[in-house]
Parts: structure tokens; C-alpha cells; sequence
């Protein structure tokens, strides 16, 4: 069974996708470093509610989308 991590990045990752964003603009807009976004889809970190709440707002999504 996925950790929360892994379970979290997927979800990043699909909506990224669904979006047709790069994972450099999404670093971007949601003012990370690229690497440490690369990280968090990998399931390799375990992101802050601030990081999580800023990825959600670049994605135009809320924090509960993330973890649907």
C-alpha cells in the first residue's frame, strides 16, 4: 500500500497533467523550487500544509482535491 507521500504526488502530478502544466511553471506559480516539486511527486518529501496549500493554489484546486 502508498504512503501519504506517494498517494499525494500522484495526485499533484494527475491534476498537473489534466492541466497541461509543466512541472516548472507549476514550481513556479506556486513559488517552489522545481527540484523540490520534482520530490513531492516522486513521494520522496513530505510537504508543509504551506507548500500543499501553495500547490493547490497554483493548480486552482483545493488543499481536499489534493488528497481525493
Amino acid at each position: 500500500m502508498s504512503n501519504i507521500n506517494e498517494k499525494l504526488g500522484k495526485r499533484v502530478r494527475e491534476i498537473r497533467k489534466a492541466k497541461k502544466m509543466s512541472q516548472e511553471e507549476l514550481a513556479y506559480q506556486a513559488e517552489i523550487d522545481y527540484s523540490y516539486l520534482n520530490e513531492i511527486e516522486a513521494g520522496k518529501r513530505n510537504p508543509s500544509v504551506k507548500r500543499i496549500a501553495a500547490i493547490a493554489k497554483a493548480l486552482r484546486v483545493s488543499i481536499k482535491d489534493l488528497f481525493e
